[in-house]
């Protein structure tokens, strides 16, 4: 958490307490919080970055612009594209930054793709389907893989 000079994150929220207890010890956070009014009016952040499902990103967002915060949310950005507007809007208000983080924009295999398709060896692109998983199982003491998660 401390390869980024000159940040410090100062916060987590989570519903699940006992969730947000543990990242804070495997990482050294202080404040722990279940509510985010709370956390905001507290900690004053520059940036919330939102790890929430997607349902649940438009209002937090607006949440934490109205309250001054840059945000870094995860994609889905939103659920359709009025609350996309919304979202945009808020952060044009507040005079805040929004980022949305699509983590594999440059892994090699996305820009070798994008190389590709630039150079032509593709042709018309008319649809595209994409699938992305990963091992859940890999972790059975992950939160999402015992009886007892709290959601």
């Amino acid at each position: 958490m401390e390869k980024i000079q000159d940040v410090k994150i100062i916060g987590i929220c989570d519903v699940n307490i006992e969730a947000a207890n543990k990242l804070a010890e495997r990482y050294g956070i202080n404040n722990v919080y279940t509510d985010i009014k709370e956390m905001l009016n507290h900690e004053k952040p520059d940036v919330v970055h939102i790890l929430t499902p997607p349902q649940f990103h438009k209002d937090l967002a607006i949440l934490a612009m109205n309250a001054g915060c840059n945000v870094l949310l995860e994609k889905p950005m939103v659920m359709n594209s009025t609350e996309a507007k919304e979202v945009m809007e808020s952060a044009r208000q507040n005079n805040v930054k929004l980022c949305i983080d699509y983590n594999h924009l440059y892994d090699p295999v996305m820009i070798q793709a994008r190389k590709l398709v630039a150079k032509g060896y593709v042709g018309d692109i008319v649809y595209v389907e994409s699938w992305y998983g990963f091992n859940l199982g890999s972790n059975l003491n992950s939160r999402y893989m015992t009886s007892s998660a709290k959601d």
